[in-house]
């Protein structure tokens, strides 16, 4: 039994197409998920606001996830199905709202690297002045 029996190239290369961004989407938001939830956990009584920065990339990668939908309605393909096989693959418009997710999402992958650039500099921050604040007072003077 073979899964594309009765489709054409555009239809098949569509599938996979779709298969291949939803499960990058899916990756993607797994991360953003994980990285919000490491970063927002309040740590010697200080919110790091890094967590905004990876609060956004979710949104972001959500209406990237939406616009899987929004590019290929019910029954039809990213890659425009109605095209003659000899015709090139990657136009259209529903190929354009693809790219119009795929920027959202590259947008996103921006937003989890700042966020994580921040959280980073939050951290060691918090640890210089953790620091600080456990050395005694004549420590430093000899």
């Amino acid at each position: 039994m073979n899964l594309f029996t009765g489709m054409t190239d555009h239809e098949i290369a569509s599938a996979i197409l779709g298969f291949a961004l939803f499960n990058g989407y899916v990756v993607l938001l797994a991360i953003s998920l994980a990285a919000f939830w490491a970063t927002s956990r309040p740590r010697r009584g200080r919110v790091r606001v890094a967590a905004l920065w990876d609060m956004a990339a979710t949104v972001l990668l959500m209406i990237s996830f939406i616009s899987t939908v929004w590019a290929a309605p019910v029954e039809k393909s990213f890659i425009d199905a109605e095209q003659q096989p000899a015709e090139p693959f990657f136009q259209g418009a529903r190929f354009g709202k693809v790219l119009i997710g795929l920027a959202f999402a590259a947008v996103a992958l921006l937003l989890m690297i700042v966020g994580a650039v921040q959280a980073g500099q939050q951290k060691r921050a918090a640890a210089q002045q953790a620091l600080h604040a456990e050395a005694p007072a004549g420590a430093g003077r000899s």
